[in-house]
């Protein structure tokens, strides 16, 4: 199975601090041109499935692929962003004032967003989620569309890079990377790819 792993593009909230699982998120006229590249760019492959975070951001940041390849968006729990707990809505001077900030960033396979999810968890849910659909499209090409730390994990286990080493891995705004995997392995083809 290839697997295009898509970051949503960019949003009116992106430099601002942590917005994660909250609802109203939308593209700005920057991510959604970013969106634009993408179809275009995936628009001569061969793709069977259109799958992507339930949150407006990647979906929006999905429909156009979705529009020139008449496939519907399929939202998916596993590829929803990172459970940010209390740092949910928090501003990055925030963020610096609190002790854990730094420890969470740099141990991130022992750490968790206060009241949120851990980066093991994250990587537990994507992994099992790829596995699933590899049993449905095992020889076919899918898109998913979702954020930085659901492709950090994924890239990370595939390539079997400690969590810990995660930042290290740059997956930008409106990027595309590109895995096969398969039932006796996998290969990232293609990383932090800008349309």
């Amino acid at each position: 199975m290839i697997v295009y792993l898509v970051r949503h593009g960019e949003t009116n909230v992106t430099s601002n601090g942590l917005y994660g699982r909250r609802p109203g998120v939308q593209l700005s006229a920057a991510g959604k041109a970013q969106a634009d590249k993408i179809a275009e760019h995936l628009q001569s492959r061969l793709i069977h499935a259109i799958y992507s975070s339930p949150l407006e951001r990647a979906i929006g940041t999905a429909e156009p692929l979705a529009g020139r390849k008449s496939i519907s968006v399929q939202a998916v729990d596993a590829f929803n962003e990172v459970d940010q707990g209390d740092w949910t809505g928090q501003t990055w001077n925030a963020l610096g004032q609190d002790r854990s900030w730094p420890l969470y960033n740099s141990f991130r396979s022992g750490t968790s967003c206060p009241s949120g999810e851990m980066a093991v968890e994250i990587q537990a849910r994507v992994a099992r989620e790829l596995n699933r659909l590899m049993g449905v499209h095992e020889d076919q090409h899918i898109a998913i569309f979702t954020h930085a730390e659901v492709i950090r994990a994924a890239v990370c286990f595939y390539a079997g890079i400690p969590l810990d080493l995660s930042l290290r891995v740059e997956i930008g705004l409106g990027s595309m990377s590109t895995l096969e995997l398969r039932r006796d392995g996998a290969r990232i083809i293609e990383l932090n790819r800008i349309p």
